[in-house]
């Protein structure tokens, strides 16, 4: 099986675990410069306004790690959603809800 593009600069296919709580930028940038895919759980930006800023603080440091690490580029970030990865209805946070498109114009791959 082949890696999706997205992950071929990683050195070993290895994400994070989206850590209730415990996930935020500090841990998820410390992930990706390790050359692990970072990963959060959406629901742990509280109030939800505080998702953007953290996703600003993730993308700014990150590029920032590129720039100065060309050799050694950060891995990918995974920010989760209520319910990722299932296309049924009816399950988790958007119960009645065909939920993937909701996510696809903040989303590389899915």
């Amino acid at each position: 099986m082949t890696l999706p593009p997205i992950l071929a600069s990683t050195p070993l296919p290895i994400i994070g675990a989206p850590l209730f709580i415990i996930s935020n930028p500090k841990l998820v940038i410390a992930q990706c410069t390790a050359g692990v895919v970072g990963s959060m759980p959406a629901l742990n930006a509280r109030p939800a306004e505080q998702l953007d800023d953290w996703l600003a603080e993730i993308t700014e440091t990150l590029a920032a790690w590129d720039r100065d690490h060309p050799q050694q580029k950060a891995a990918p970030v995974v920010a989760i959603t209520p319910q990722t990865g299932s296309k049924g209805i009816g399950l988790g946070g958007f119960q009645e809800t065909d939920q993937l498109p909701i996510f696809s114009g903040i989303t590389r791959f899915q």
